[in-house]
């Protein structure tokens, strides 16, 4: 008997709102004050959640928040949304995404993940 393959972990999958092509959500970058950064890594706590600060293009600090994959697609965009809110005064948030074509063999993986504004997804609905 053979056993079937393992499910590849689930993911968020958003629209590019300019043409509508599929893009895996990977998570999203915030820029700011020190207080917005604090501020975006206690949101960022949790399983399906991991963040990380880093120092960015000319060495502005930023803090990196990635979705785990298979982790609470509920959880991580409502963090997201959270961090877009205001909440974290003066945090600029761009989102990270990846082409879905770039999943399939001979795709270029995550070599094609891009960091955009916001506006480039539409926003999956709650």
């Amino acid at each position: 008997m053979i056993d079937a393959a393992p499910n590849p972990p689930t993911v968020i999958i958003v629209q590019s709102a300019s043409n509508h092509q599929p893009y895996v959500f990977l998570g999203f970058i915030a820029t700011g004050t020190s207080a917005s950064l604090t501020c975006i890594e206690k949101l960022s706590t949790g399983p399906s959640l991991k963040s990380g600060r880093a120092n960015g293009p000319n060495n502005m600090p930023e803090v990196m928040v990635a979705f785990v994959p298979g982790g609470s697609r509920q959880l991580q965009l409502q963090t997201y949304r959270s961090a877009r809110s205001g909440v974290c005064q003066d945090a600029k948030i761009e989102v990270t995404v990846l082409p879905l074509e770039a999943l399939k063999p001979g795709g270029g993986g995550l070599d094609r993940a891009t960091v955009e504004d916001p506006a480039f997804i539409v926003e999956p609905k709650p």
